[in-house]
């Protein structure tokens, strides 16, 4: 039976892999998810039983997360942990950092990696140097973590979704594809593989609260009224 870190989106001990475009709100969603696992609130009205978090993210500032999560109404779950490119701290942990592995065999949490090419310290389309990383990856997850990677949208013609090497999406066991509508705060996810579930769709908006289900548009400024 498939156990859920979030029910049908994130399977547990999986590698789950978000590709969007720039400004897409894919850290966005990716910064909801955690919040929602280490409170065990619904992501989205799907379950997330409780469980720690560690958001590794080497570009988001302390600024920048404190705005994101008052724009988000978040609190501040006992169970998520930070480790931010901050200017007072050493840089986020590399995927082979003794701590880190530690830290996944200890709690069985999730990990969320943002983003791959800032954490893969190689180039993303090296097929064999990649395939390093994601071992990398994997071994944390035969640990006990759940490894959720937010990752660049390709933007050449005739390229895969997402951009780099194909070991990449060979090596995931869940893809998802996050486009925004224009400049609204719709998204519309598209499950590209799932090795544990049936693939599928879905559209969200960003709220107060976090991500919701939508079956329709949310007008433009409806979100920056909040913010």
């Amino acid at each position: 039976r498939v156990q859920w870190v979030c029910e049908t989106f994130v399977p547990q001990q999986s590698i789950t892999l978000l590709f969007g475009m720039r400004a897409s709100l894919k850290s966005w969603l990716g910064l909801d998810l955690a919040v929602k696992v280490a409170s065990g609130r619904p992501f989205a009205m799907m379950a997330c039983p409780k469980r720690d978090v560690l958001y590794l993210d080497a570009e988001m500032s302390q600024v920048l997360l404190a705005e994101r999560k008052r724009v988000l109404a978040t609190g501040e779950p006992p169970g998520l942990l930070y480790w931010l490119a901050a200017p007072d701290q050493e840089p986020p942990c590399s995927i082979s950092d003794r701590r880190l592995r530690e830290w996944a065999g200890d709690t069985k949490g999730l990990i969320i990696f943002d983003t791959l090419v800032r954490f893969a310290k190689c180039p993303e389309n090296k097929a064999e140097e990649i395939a390093k990383v994601f071992e990398r990856f994997r071994a944390l997850t035969t640990v006990g973590a759940t490894v959720f990677i937010v990752m660049h949208q390709s933007d050449k013609p005739g390229a895969p979704d997402y951009r780099g090497s194909s070991v990449i999406g060979d090596s995931g066991d869940v893809s998802w594809k996050i486009e925004r509508r224009g400049q609204t705060d719709v998204v519309d996810l598209t499950c590209r593989k799932n090795r544990f579930w049936r693939e599928g769709a879905m559209s969200l908006y960003r709220s107060v609260g976090g991500f919701m289900p939508t079956n329709g548009p949310v007008q433009p400024g409806g979100w920056r009224e909040y913010a």
